[in-house]
């Protein structure tokens, strides 16, 4: 079964877990950038992920020079604070509804002292600020998180696919059946006057056809299906000269 998700591949979100988890600060902002690609591609991210990218973001501010640090407690606090907020709610349901933060963060396993500071964040009188303890409840936070979202995750998928695993090559005759498919959803897709009624008869066909064939040839990375059903199913339409180019 195949599941949707914002990274094109294992590997994409395999370099964003490293640099997220690196001490270079370039690293973290290119895994911010992508993450933040990521967010514009789905309605909504991977808790894990959702609650990281202002953790991380937090972290490339506080790491710039020119920021003064007032600014950087406040937002280092706004980050804190909406990483508890948010990941409390993960053993939420009806029937923990009347429980208190405490004991949800209890039942994931999320240090006390982060939600007494988030409620001291939120209604206090700003005791935090201007201190190492925001630092260090942000440095606590990115702990919690990597252990609890990423490094779980990346087991899973080295149980599915393990580091250095190539994919085996596509079968010729797979691939020649594959292209021959390809260029009949081409011609179909591109606009013919005369065309128009055998289009629409065949085109739902065709492309059944080919995802299917698709999956047949991606049967052991689910992941790089997906990334060629965008590639071979949406990129015809906008390429009117596709079939001259399968052809050549």
């Amino acid at each position: 079964m195949l599941t949707v998700v914002p990274w094109f591949s294992r590997q994409e979100w395999m370099d964003v877990y490293k640099a997220i988890f690196s001490d270079d600060i370039n690293c973290w902002k290119e895994a911010k950038d992508t993450m933040l690609v990521w967010q514009a591609r789905v309605n909504k991210l991977p808790i894990g992920i959702d609650v990281t990218l202002p953790l991380l973001e937090a972290k490339v501010l506080d790491a710039d020079p020119t920021v003064e640090n007032s600014v950087k407690s406040i937002l280092l606090a706004t980050a804190v604070q909406r990483f508890v907020s948010c990941i409390v709610k993960l053993p939420q349901t009806k029937y923990y509804q009347k429980q208190t933060m405490h004991d949800l963060a209890r039942d994931i396993g999320l240090p006390m002292h982060l939600v007494d500071l988030r409620n001291e964040i939120i209604h206090g009188t700003g005791g935090w600020a201007g201190g190492q303890t925001i630092h260090k409840a942000l440095e606590t936070s990115y702990d919690w998180i990597k252990n609890y979202y990423w490094e779980n995750e990346w087991k899973k998928m080295m149980q599915v696919m393990p580091e250095g695993y190539s994919l085996p090559l596509i079968p010729q005759d797979n691939w020649q059946k594959f292209l021959k498919l390809l260029k009949r959803y081409s011609t179909l897709v591109i606009p013919k006057s005369r065309m128009a009624e055998f289009n629409r008869k065949h085109l739902k066909r065709t492309s059944n056809d080919l995802k299917w064939a698709l999956e047949n040839m991606y049967a052991e990375d689910s992941q790089e299906c997906i990334k060629a059903l965008i590639s071979h199913l949406l990129i015809p339409k906008a390429m009117p000269n596709l079939v001259q180019q399968l052809q050549s």
